[in-house]
């Protein structure tokens, strides 16, 4: 079970033996986005991003903070400087490829989808999720052509 409550006392005790940590900015602001205290989390993430700007684990978690904010287009910028720092991580696609969705950037979208794929192919869950949002954005880009041809069949 997920006693955020009771962690901040040491991230604040770590904050306070090492200003420079990252690690616990990060921490800290993920602990208070899982309680959704996002007044709290951005200025942790924010911090952590001054110390330690070529972590792109920090940015993509910001990133995720704000597609739950609907804050998409900041959200989409956090994921290109994610990629930017680390272009292999598939969960970073896909991500961004969801927030693209949300701003009916669905043929963009589809391309993080399609990386997300590629990337991570052994991965099953993630995999389900990629496909399932891969179906999404094709049926929302609601180009039937299109979504025939994620089945395969030909049109004419």
């Amino acid at each position: 079970m997920k006693q955020y409550d009771k962690a901040f006392p040491d991230f604040d005790k770590a904050i306070q033996l090492d200003s420079e940590d990252a690690t616990a900015y990060w921490m800290r602001g993920s602990a208070r986005v899982d309680l959704k205290q996002y007044d709290k989390a951005f200025p942790d993430f924010n911090k952590a991003i001054q110390l330690d700007p070529n972590n792109g684990y920090v940015y993509s978690i910001r990133g995720s903070a704000k597609v739950d904010q609907k804050q998409y287009k900041e959200a989409v910028a956090d994921f290109d400087k994610a990629i930017e720092l680390d272009p292999n991580n598939g969960f970073v696609y896909w991500k961004r490829g969801s927030a693209k969705v949300n701003l009916n950037q669905h043929k963009e979208a589809i391309t993080d989808f399609d990386k997300a794929i590629e990337l991570d192919p052994d991965d099953m869950i993630g995999a389900i999720f990629y496909y399932i949002d891969r179906w999404n954005a094709k049926l929302r880009s609601s180009n039937l052509s299109t979504i025939l041809d994620f089945f395969g069949k030909e049109t004419k």
